[in-house]
């Protein structure tokens, strides 16, 4: 199933397409500025098992919590430079972004300048990789695929604009 979203709307609720389970892409316009997320786990795109690609347009400037939560077949996402703040764990339990190590670098999952997980064996010092710009909620916290990093001392490139809630 393909969804295309309306031009003109703007905010896209909570749990708009929470259990989709047949959404396979979702085109989204570029009027639309956030995704609102939810913190107790359930978001917008919650558990829709089928969905592998989402690209969000230049015009996004908030993703918010868990926004693609629990999606395992979801292996291709781009995040745009006009994204000012990401919520925290946005692709928890999404293993196939998880399972391609080509996201990433030194125990830290990047998807384009952001930081959006990390691995246990970050151990002392953690380098965040010159050009990042968003660290989102929870990168540094306990997943349900890694034990929690034992950080003792983070290097942050200048280019770092926002850190979510509870990064570390």
């Amino acid at each position: 199933v393909s969804v295309s979203i309306p031009r003109g709307v703007e905010r896209i609720g909570k749990q708009m397409f929470r259990g989709c389970k047949s959404l396979v892409n979702i085109i989204i316009p570029d009027t639309v500025t956030e995704i609102d997320g939810d913190s107790r786990g359930y978001a917008n795109f919650d558990e829709c098992v089928s969905l592998e690609k989402i690209e969000l347009p230049e015009s996004i400037k908030v993703i918010g919590d868990n926004i693609f939560r629990d999606c395992p077949a979801l292996t291709n996402m781009r995040i745009p430079a006009s994204v000012e703040t990401i919520g925290v764990q946005i692709v928890d339990e999404s293993v196939g972004l998880y399972n391609d190590e080509s996201n990433w670098e030194n125990g830290i999952l990047y998807i384009d300048n952001c930081v959006l997980a990390s691995k246990k064996s970050i151990d002392g010092i953690c380098k965040i990789k010159d050009g990042t710009r968003i660290i989102a909620g929870a990168s540094f916290e306990f997943n349900p695929y890694y034990d929690n990093p034992q950080i003792e001392k983070v290097i942050m490139p200048d280019s770092v604009t926002y850190i979510g809630d509870d990064a570390f």
